[in-house]
């Protein structure tokens, strides 16, 4: 084996390198921060990452990402409750009542918009399984909207099965 030896003179002009992309990568950063606009307001932008059925992660991104079009994207999660046959589906929207909340139910997606108020959500959730639309609940208090939704074909009455 041979082994190189590094001269010192490389080993800090690379870091030198390093920190002067740094250094640039910063200055853009501020640089469309500047841009993004003079309004008075908090940014908030993030992701989550959650796995799908099938063992794969999911990156779901959230925030102020869609604000040029006027509204914001809210968190949300959703699981299905086995017990009971039920998909509930959690959703981060403070600073809206519950009456400014609209809410549209198909059997395989969800859409929510906060259309007549200053701070305006919009999302559109594709479910993990099929709902029956008409069995929609959803429940407001302190910022985060519940909805649930009873999954479709799924009956918690038993049959009887005689044996012959």
């Amino acid at each position: 084996m041979s082994y190189r030896r590094i001269r010192m003179d490389d080993l800090f002009e690379a870091l030198e390198m390093m920190i002067e992309d740094l250094q640039n990568d910063f200055e853009e950063s501020f640089k469309e921060f500047e841009n993004f606009g003079n309004e008075a307001r908090p940014l908030m932008y993030g992701f989550t990452m959650t796995m799908d059925h099938a063992g794969e992660p999911v990156i779901k991104t959230f925030g102020d990402k869609e604000i040029k079009s006027g509204f914001r994207e809210p968190v949300h999660e959703q699981f299905v409750k086995t017990d009971t046959d039920e998909l509930i589906i959690t959703i981060e929207m403070p600073g809206v009542s519950k009456e400014d909340i609209e809410l549209n139910v198909t059997e395989n997606n969800l859409i929510v918009t906060t259309p007549n108020v200053e701070r305006k959500y919009r999302s559109s959730i594709d479910l993990q399984v099929p709902v029956e639309p008409k069995s929609s609940k959803a429940a407001y208090r302190n910022g985060i909207l519940s909805v649930t939704l009873r999954v479709k074909g799924k009956s918690n009455k038993g049959i009887k099965i005689s044996v012959e």
